[in-house]
């Protein structure tokens, strides 16, 4: 049986008025939407600590430390740049 031009379009506008129903976000949506603003608000302040981090430990060495140790390279980690920047600074002598 051939279904007419009209009936085709009757079911479809049938479907289209349900369609922005199936589109509406849910809670979950909106939840997923602002985990994810968040994620990377994180992200970014990691990756400012990452680099203030590294300034700091590069600069450290290089006052302090690269004559002793000229083959010093950073973590790759935040955690990591931070106990090189404790193990420089308590390696550090008082001045006499």
């Amino acid at each position: 049986m051939e279904r007419t031009l009209e009936q085709a379009l009757g079911n479809a506008g049938r479907i289209s008025a349900e369609l922005p129903d199936l589109l509406q976000p849910t809670n979950e949506d909106h939840d997923m939407i602002l985990l994810a603003s968040e994620v990377c608000v994180l992200r970014d302040k990691l990756t400012l600590a990452h680099i203030e981090a590294s300034s700091l430990a590069l600069w450290l060495w290089k006052i302090h430390w690269k004559d002793e140790s000229p083959n010093f390279e950073l973590c790759d980690s935040v955690e990591g740049i931070i106990s090189q920047i404790d193990n420089m600074v308590c390696s550090l002598k008082k001045p006499d």
